[in-house]
């Protein structure tokens, strides 16, 4: 199983705040593939589903994104998914609007 997160802050006030990248990308691949957010566990609400052969559980945290490692740490454990298998969308301040990366590990320190 894969634990894709998405980062982001509750509520309307917030809904198209740069911070909610992350469950904006959850939100359109769930769309896509059928998915739908109808549970809550951990502090976030999550959807599982079966993609392309692999078993993915989406979660949006319902904290306020410095608070989003509780809700994401219980579901690892909770889930038993390894860290290799932990996918995080967030937005980045450090890096220009519209531009992305993907990491293996750790911050961007900035890097573009």
């Amino acid at each position: 199983m894969k634990l894709i997160v998405g980062s982001g802050n509750p509520g309307k006030a917030y809904a198209h705040n740069r911070h909610n990248v992350g469950f904006r990308c959850l939100n359109y691949f769930a769309k896509h593939h059928s998915i739908s957010f109808d549970r809550r566990q951990c502090q976030a609400r999550i959807g599982i589903a079966e993609v392309e052969g692999e078993t993915l559980l989406l979660a949006k945290p319902r904290t306020f994104v410095n608070l989003s490692g509780k809700a994401v740490g219980c579901l690892v454990h909770r889930h038993d998914i390894p860290l290799s298998n932990l996918v995080v969308i967030y937005d980045d301040l450090d890096m220009p609007l519209c531009k992305n990366t993907m990491r293996h590990s750790g911050g961007s320190g900035g890097q573009k």
